[in-house]
């Protein structure tokens, strides 16, 4: 799904499509209004946790990563993705353009955690992908750091059915996040017939670090 931007504003064809360029390549970035939020966020060994993002410029995506509160327990593990999305609804779709292998979240103390993807994926500018993280089966679960989405940046991209989720007051917990659905960990599965739940409210999404390589 493409996010085009049209600097005129005004009806008729559009004009090129505006796009930033990035000049420090092998650099560690995050996506577009993506910010520290303070809070956590633990994930079940069962579900894949997904992100979605987009970046006003061309590029390689060679790594992905997040920052670790608190480790998990003895020998536990993670695993990064990325995916694709659909053309009609922004939804993550198809198995996965690349994903790493098993990257520790035993190390003690706050730190950050990466894994290399199997293989560099051309990124599109202004296009919608999905960053997604699973976490093994080990019982004592790694806690990661949160993000703050603003005015959601979910509801910016993707949108939600119903109006009254576009509230952004304290009182509205009902704001959409971004997606989970069920696939064991290590499995990097056919999302397009998927079925994917929303998580709303205050609660918080990982805060992604994407490892970029400008072409």
């Amino acid at each position: 799904m493409s996010l085009i931007i049209n600097p005129s504003g005004g009806s008729g064809p559009n004009p090129p499509p505006l796009l930033v360029t990035q000049g420090a390549t092998g650099a560690w970035i995050a996506p577009p209004f993506y910010s520290p939020s303070g809070g956590t966020v633990i994930n079940s060994a069962t579900i894949t946790t997904l992100m979605p993002f987009f970046l006003p410029f061309a590029c390689h995506i060679d790594q992905l990563g997040l920052k670790q509160s608190t480790a998990g327990g003895a020998g536990s593990v993670c695993q990064f993705g990325l995916y694709a999305s659909k053309a009609t609804n922004g939804y993550p779709t198809g198995t996965a353009l690349a994903n790493s292998s098993a990257s520790p979240t035993a190390t003690t103390g706050t730190t950050t955690v990466s894994g290399a993807l199997s293989s560099s994926v051309a990124i599109q500018a202004n296009t919608i992908y999905w960053y997604a993280q699973q976490q093994d089966s080990n019982s004592a679960l790694a806690v990661y750091a949160g993000a703050s989405l603003g005015a959601s940046y979910f509801l910016y991209m993707i949108g939600d059915a119903t109006l009254a989720n576009l509230s952004t007051t304290a009182a509205n917990n009902n704001i959409s996040m971004y997606l989970t659905t069920s696939q064991a960990y290590g499995t990097w599965g056919d999302l397009t017939s998927a079925s994917f739940t929303i998580q709303r409210g205050a609660g918080n999404a990982i805060f992604p670090f994407l490892h970029v390589m400008v072409p």
